[in-house]
């Protein structure tokens, strides 16, 4: 069984994609396996903590055209790991919706292990191989709830839309969505993350959230954040990763936070138990 994992080779690790898990027979990124024969190109096994089996997903690189969702990215397996771990036990399993799911959809199938009605979205071009990777997962069996394909391009009007067929979600999942370098177009770079915005602010119910996880590149990204409150949102805190039983290198640098609408209710108290020690060693009776 090939078995994901990031590579220890820092020396040839290139530092604006240090969050792609390489494939396990080419640790170096290069485009090796770009086979002529799909049939031949292998996948891996994504091993998530807290999921009864690996998911396989594919993996190939092209000579044209945007390679970006046909790897598989470190961060969709910690945001697949904490949809298991936290989001499952919520009240909160109705809709949810991944953004820019990939040919892997890893996030979104255990979205619908967990119970939610789960939509794997991304270009339309990118549909067919997500569909065909649900299907391999879907074989596995013990699903509580759904999961299927669909294309949805960022922006106001096409999320609009989408949300109108497909109602609005409790969860979105935004794993490595975010991502802008210094040498990025600044102008590109804050129209891409305006779409992110409003795409989240209509896909989002009242009372839904939005994981946002990335690995922070640049100052640029700040942009997104900045631009939240416009679209009527806001970011409600920053998310552990420490307790998803993955090793420390597997989620270092990695930031998750939840995104909200400006209008929704505040989330409930958390109360814990305070724990008291008592002496162990008797006192004497001052009555005595």
């Amino acid at each position: 069984m090939l078995v994901a994992q990031p590579t220890l080779d820092a020396a040839h690790w290139r530092p604006h994609c240090t969050s792609v898990i390489p494939h396990p027979l080419f640790p170096h990124g290069a485009k090796h396996f770009l086979h002529p024969c799909e049939h031949l190109r292998p996948g891996v096994d994504v091993v998530i903590p807290g999921l009864p089996f690996p998911l396989r997903a594919p993996q190939s690189q092209t000579n044209s055209g945007d390679p970006t969702g046909r790897a598989v990215w470190r961060g969709a397996s910690v945001m697949a790991a904490r949809i298991l771990k936290h989001e499952g036990k919520s009240q909160r399993r109705g809709v949810a919706i991944e953004l820019g799911c990939g040919a892997a959809a890893i996030p979104a199938t255990c979205a619908a292990f967990c119970g939610f009605e789960a939509y794997a979205t991304d270009v339309p071009e990118m549909v067919s191989a997500s569909s065909k990777a649900l299907a391999d997962h879907l074989r596995n069996g013990g699903f509580s709830g759904s999961v299927r394909a669909a294309p949805l391009s960022w922006g106001r009007t096409a999320a609009r839309e989408f949300a109108r067929v497909h109602g609005r979600a409790d969860l979105v999942i935004a794993s490595e969505c975010l991502y802008a370098l210094k040498a990025t177009d600044l102008r590109i770079a804050a129209a891409t993350m305006e779409a992110l915005a409003s795409t989240i602010a209509e896909l989002l119910s009242t009372n839904g959230v939005c994981l946002v996880l990335y690995n922070p590149r640049s100052d640029v990204e700040a942009y997104f954040w900045d631009a939240l409150p416009r679209f009527n949102l806001r970011r409600r805190a920053e998310l552990s990763l420490d307790d998803l039983g993955f090793s420390p290198n597997r989620v270092d640098g990695l930031k998750l936070y939840a995104v909200e609408r400006a209008d929704a209710a505040p989330p409930s108290p958390v109360f814990r138990p305070i724990l008291v020690s008592l002496p162990s060693t008797p006192v004497e009776d001052v009555l005595d």
